[in-house]
């Protein structure tokens, strides 16, 4: 019979469903009932009571059981007969220490305070009764030598009271003791008997000393009375009455000091302040003459006018008159300011600003002399108004900008005549394009013809003339490309992006593709800088092709680095090329200039002129260092920002 299906357990980890076992009360770990079970023994009500156990027990599994059972009684039989064994030497263990415990307290009993138990048990119990015991002799022993200490001081006591009642003042009884009421009891006694004898001292000196300190005290009175603030009454007296007077005179004698000190310094306060004030009255005097030397002198009109449109000057400085060209004050005052202005108009624009804002700066305005010649003046004025708010006056500067503006119209006439002359350059430059490159395509393709169709024809000298004929083509369109370049920097711009360098250099040197022989190497990691990425191909494609074409060693090194320098990125093109010669660092960034002759090396000539341009035209600078033999290092600098 299998207990799972006759119960219906669905239990999938009890072990007797894992295991498909018939025996399931000798397997440990089922879930019979909903809880884990033992062995045999430990669900032994449970399994007695099963039908499976009743059905399946054989004669094999009924021994096993037997065994089992035998087992367990076997280790029960042990535990009991240790516990007997521990229950016997407990119980001898606690008659031995209760014997001790009762005989140490018939001695105690007896009056044999310093009896003891000397605890040995290692009963809980009784090792606890034992320190109680230890504990309540210690305290009993400890109360009998108090009693005994106590009876001792107390005659002690009595005996120096005795003494004192008969007038004895020196005596003292002892204050230190074991027992805490004895040492007060002793310190109350000397003490009262201290002040008994001060207060018997005190009475006999007082009359005698009240008489020499009131004397003393008239003294210092009478001197304070012939002057002397600085005499004092004397303030330690060991009569109470004495030191309060001593120091009720000396307060009295310091409160006149110091009302005579306040009325010296008064004195000389008021003495310094009539010195200030006149310094003040000197100061501001001279203050007036500057300021007044300042206006008349200043390269600008200082004026005060009455606000409205038929205000007037009240107050100007002598620029005003030179300005306006009048000959006195007085001739100004009497025009109104309106008069002044080209268009009165603007006088009345120029009032409501101020009437609005309270103020005007740099305000250019056109006005007038006296005898009509047009001026240009630039007015900075602030509105001055009374405790109501209302405006007063207008307080302000005039500068002559006449020939300010007279600059500014020349200038913007140059601009525009500029801009003309752009447009022509513009203009030609395309011509000049288009016009040259017509018949050097034509040069060039007849070339072309004759090398290819008539080749035969020609001798060596023929065909050398032919092919300087194409290479001078060649020369010629590169240069008429190098001026269009050159033309349009600074004029026509690109769209400004983020250009990452290090991708750009590494597109110009497969652009430039050099030889095996030559090495080209980037040092540094290169910056992303703002800028034209045309403009910027053209710089590092310029310099290292130069480098490139112009090498003369059989293993050339080319090296593109760049550090951070302040506000700007150093850029540097370093080779091992011929070098160049101090006196040509200046001529090789001119325009046409070359230094080997261009039949030797195809040469523009504008290739350098070209990156000095765009470099300066990016808000940098660049520069030459170089040694013949070695190799030449070409630096430049371009902006951050």
């Amino acid at each position: 019979m299998k207990c799972w299906e006759v119960f219906g357990c669905e239990e999938k980890a009890c072990p007797v469903l894992k295991s498909k076992a018939n025996n399931c009360w000798l397997v440990s770990g089922t879930r019979c009932r909903g809880e884990i079970q033992g062995k045999f023994l430990e669900k032994m009500e449970i399994c007695l009571e099963c039908s499976v156990f009743a059905a399946n027990m054989d004669v094999d599994s009924m021994k096993e059981t037997i065994d089992i059972v035998n087992s367990q009684f076997k280790r029960y039989r042990q535990r009991i007969d240790k516990r007997d064994r521990e229950l016997e030497n407990i119980s001898m263990d606690l008659a031995i220490g209760l014997s001790e415990s009762f005989e140490m307290l018939q001695r105690l009993s007896s009056g044999d305070t310093t009896a003891r138990i000397q605890i040995t048990t290692k009963n809980e119990l009784l090792t606890k009764l034992q320190i109680l015991l230890n504990q309540t002799a210690a305290r009993v022993e400890e109360m009998v030598h108090q009693h005994h200490e106590l009876a001792m001081g107390l005659c002690e006591q009595y005996d120096a009271l005795a003494k004192i009642a008969a007038g004895d003042r020196t005596v003292r009884v002892p204050e230190t003791s074991d027992n805490e009421l004895i040492a007060k009891l002793g310190m109350l006694i000397n003490k009262e008997t201290t002040i008994l004898t001060d207060l018997l001292e005190e009475m006999e000196s007082t009359s005698l000393e009240l008489a020499l300190g009131l004397s003393e005290n008239f003294e210092v009175l009478q001197k304070v009375a012939e002057g002397d603030l600085t005499v004092r009454a004397p303030e330690k007296s060991q009569n109470e009455l004495l030191a309060k007077l001593g120091a009720v005179v000396n307060q009295t004698i310091a409160n006149l000091k110091d009302s005579w000190d306040n009325l010296q310094k008064s004195n000389t306060q008021l003495e310094w302040e009539l010195i200030q004030r006149k310094k003040a009255e000197r100061t501001l005097k001279e203050g007036a003459e500057k300021y007044k030397t300042l206006t008349e002198n200043i390269n600008v009109g200082i004026f005060r006018n009455t606000p409205g449109s038929k205000g007037h000057f009240i107050e100007a400085n002598s620029m005003m008159l030179k300005l306006f060209g009048f000959d006195s004050k007085e001739e100004l005052f009497k025009n109104q300011v309106s008069s002044l202005y080209q268009n009165p108009a603007e006088r009345k624009k120029f009032s409501q600003k101020m009437l609005a804002e309270g103020f005007v700066k740099d305000e250019e305005l056109m006005l007038k002399k006296t005898d009509g010649t047009p001026i240009w003046g630039s007015v900075t004025a602030a509105a001055v108004t009374d405790e109501n708010g209302e405006v007063r006056f207008y307080d302000g500067v005039i500068e002559d900008i006449t020939d300010r503006k007279r600059t500014e119209e020349r200038q913007q006439k140059l601009l525009e005549e500029l801009e003309i002359a752009n447009q022509e350059l513009k203009d030609f430059a395309y011509i000049v394009s288009h016009d040259l490159k017509a018949p050097l395509r034509a040069i060039g393709s007849l070339t072309d013809w004759l090398l290819n169709d008539y080749e035969q024809a020609f001798d060596e000298e023929g065909k050398e003339l032919l092919h300087l004929l194409t290479g001078r083509v060649r020369r010629m369109n590169e240069l008429i490309n190098g001026i269009l370049q050159y033309s349009r920097i600074g004029r026509v711009e690109e769209e400004k992006s983020a250009v990452d360098l290090n991708h750009l250099v590494c597109e110009v040197i497969d652009l430039v593709s050099p030889p095996l022989s030559i090495e080209i190497e980037i040092q540094d990691e290169l910056p992303t800088v703002m800028g034209e990425m045309t403009r910027l191909e053209q710089v590092f494609q310029n310099l290292i092709s130069n480098a490139v074409k112009y090498m003369d060693k059989p293993e050339g090194k080319i090296k593109i680095g760049c550090i951070s320098e302040n506000q700007d990125w150093l850029f540097r093109v370093v080779d091992n090329g011929p070098g160049i010669e101090k006196k040509y660092h200046d001529k090789i960034f001119q325009i046409f200039q070359t230094l080997a002759p261009r039949d030797e090396c195809e040469s523009t000539g504008i290739g350098l002129t070209v990156v000095k341009k765009i470099v300066e035209t990016f808000g940098g600078k660049i520069w030459l260092e170089s040694d013949v033999g070695v190799g030449s290092t070409f630096y430049f600098t371009l902006p951050k920002n």
